[in-house]
């Protein structure tokens, strides 16, 4: 069996429903709503943190998630832009997208981290498969771990 996948394009309604959680998860975390937020990940999804940290479930990505905005990424906006959105099949996407973190104070700069993405449509809608992200430079993690 061959399967065919949707081509992106923005008048591609699959890929606009893609985009439409991209924006959740977006709207979610600067709402600090962590239920919403990680409601848009599968029950069983996992997630590599910048830290090479691997969390398992949406509890662990909840409890992950409430330890940074309460410590390191407090206060921070988050802007998530798809670079790349590609089909594997019908069903089945992997975004690569670039995530910036705004933080509310002045005088402080964003900070940038890389993100693929697998989304799959599947009983609860396009839910986040799995998740991996990456500092965007290497001078950018060597300033976080000093």
């Amino acid at each position: 069996m061959t399967l065919i996948a949707p081509r992106a394009t923005p008048e591609n309604p699959e890929e606009r429903q893609v985009r439409a959680v991209l924006r959740a998860a977006e709207d979610a975390w600067n709402r600090r709503d962590l239920r919403a937020f990680t409601a848009l990940f599968a029950p069983e999804a996992g997630y590599i943190t910048r830290d090479n940290v691997m969390l398992r479930g949406r509890r662990e990505i909840e409890r992950a998630q409430k330890d940074a905005q309460a410590g390191p990424l407090r206060g921070m906006q988050l802007k998530v832009t798809a670079n790349r959105i590609e089909f594997l099949a019908p069903q089945v996407v992997v975004v690569n997208a670039l995530l910036c973190l705004t933080p509310e104070e002045r005088g402080v700069g964003p900070t940038g981290a890389l993100s693929t993405l697998v989304l799959a449509n599947g009983e609860e809608g396009w839910r986040i498969y799995a998740a991996h992200m990456s500092y965007r430079t290497a001078p950018e993690r060597e300033a976080r771990l000093t």
